[in-house]
């Protein structure tokens, strides 16, 4: 049997179980990374997918068999395992999930020491390359395996993020999905004065109630409907291993992860002025204002959470936020989580006393934005080429892809897909009849 190669991505190791990714590969997997990272002890999570059910116990084997201890957390968030990795020192961190992706997709996250991610810059093809060849050196000494509950080390590391004492009694829904979030968030929650109302608590790899992928409106309609019906303050939606959050206001509406970036900037830099924020190419002129009010230094970035995480360390910043509802914390390591950013718009609501909507109304007028479209190309490198030529004479930047900047009028941002032959285009503007036209401009070039 070979193992398909295409299932080892830029960030992760993902794929359809069990024809692309299953529990030989598995194996195979977890005796490469022990030959080629020699971790000497693991902690391990995985979601509530069948296929992570399925091939969880041969990659621990693996790692078993190359010598490393490994301590199991359970079915838990990915949150949880950068957390064990951080707090504890374990050589190695591994989440067996697959993400916001359909029901019959599996996957391995990977990080070492300090939270490191092992990405494709820093080891994921190398495991590749072992795992497929399948020789690996005699190991004497075999692992040995024990589980691990750190639950309740984990809910007090997230609510020494806020001062609880500043959360008056709000009611909010939150939507489990029926992933892995669920005791996490229970565990966090149930210490606080908030009404809660759940859905889809219930763990089901099948996802029977709406894909684990929360960034698509479609599948938060159910909330939208809770967070209306019950006269909510908020309500909290979590992808399928739990390390993103999104959130729809008081009124229903959807609230995208530009604008709250710069809520969560705003409360962190009232606490730590002077401090560094990092943000992505998609979208930014509103998070760059935020900051420097708020007495922060704004530091673009490419998107990607290798990159942030590794610009985070060098830079010793204090928050990073992507438009993907993907939000670290230097507290936390330096990784992204999905409870704290609720945690922290509690926190902003009780203590401001204004609504979610109130606190977003001043960006959703003034910052007006469209994207992300994707759009497939034959030839990525001619089509950049070609922008960047037509759009020569306006400030260019190529942090990550091109973004062009008309001095406050309009600004667009392009980037190829790592991974497919498509090109992404974000666009934003003084106004939307501006915005409308530049997507529409660009939108001819690309095609």
């Amino acid at each position: 049997m070979k193992i398909d190669k295409s299932i080892f991505k830029p960030y992760d190791i993902r794929g359809v179980y069990p024809n692309q990714i299953n529990e030989y590969t598995a194996k195979l997997i977890g005796r490469a990374v022990t030959e080629l990272l020699n971790p000497k002890q693991a902690v391990l999570v995985k979601d509530v997918r069948i296929g992570s059910d399925k091939i969880y116990q041969s990659l621990i084997e693996g790692l078993l068999e190359g010598g490393c201890n490994v301590d199991y957390l359970g079915e838990s968030t990915t949150d949880m395992m950068y957390f064990a990795v951080g707090k504890y020192a374990y050589d190695l961190g591994i989440s067996v999930t697959g993400s916001h992706n359909p029901p019959n997709y599996t996957g391995i996250k990977i990080v070492t020491k300090g939270v490191i991610p092992v990405s494709g810059d820093s080891g994921i093809f190398d495991i590749q390359e072992k795992a497929a060849a399948g020789r690996f050196k005699e190991v004497s000494t075999k692992g040995s395996y024990k589980e691990v509950n750190l639950r309740k080390d984990y809910t007090n590391h997230v609510l020494s993020f806020i001062d609880s004492l500043r959360i008056k009694p709000l009611t909010l829904c939150v939507d489990i999905g029926n992933g892995a979030v669920g005791d996490a968030a229970q565990d966090v929650l149930s210490k606080l004065p908030v009404k809660v109302h759940y859905l889809f608590k219930e763990k089901d790899g099948s996802f029977p109630n709406h894909l684990p992928d929360p960034s698509k409106e479609e599948n938060v309609r159910s909330l939208k409907k809770k967070v209306l019906e019950t006269r909510s303050d908020l309500g909290a939606a979590f992808d399928g291993d739990g390390d993103r959050v999104f959130f729809i206001d008081e009124k229903g509406d959807y609230t995208i992860g530009y604008f709250l970036t710069c809520l969560f900037s705003r409360i962190l830099l009232k606490k730590n002025p002077g401090e560094k924020v990092i943000y992505d190419s998609r979208f930014n002129w509103a998070i760059i204002d935020t900051v420097k009010k708020f007495g922060g230094v704004p530091l673009l970035n490419k998107v990607g959470h290798a990159f942030i995480k590794e610009r985070m360390r060098s830079e010793n910043a204090l928050f990073a936020g992507e438009s993907s509802s993907h939000f670290y914390f230097r507290k936390n390591f330096f990784a992204d989580n999905g409870i704290i950013p609720l945690l922290l718009l509690l926190e902003l609501i009780s203590s401001e006393g204004k609504t979610l909507s109130q606190l977003l109304s001043y960006y959703r007028k003034n910052y007006i934005w469209a994207g992300e479209f994707s759009t497939e190309v034959k030839d990525a490198d001619i089509v950049m080429d070609k922008i960047k030529a037509i759009y020569s004479n306006y400030k260019v930047d190529e942090t990550d892809g091109i973004s062009i900047d008309n001095d406050r009028e309009w600004r667009f941002n392009v980037r190829k897909s790592n991974t497919e032959p498509l090109i992404r285009l974000c666009v934003e503007g003084k106004n939307q009849e501006l915005v409308n036209r530049v997507v529409k401009e660009v939108s001819k070039i690309i095609k």
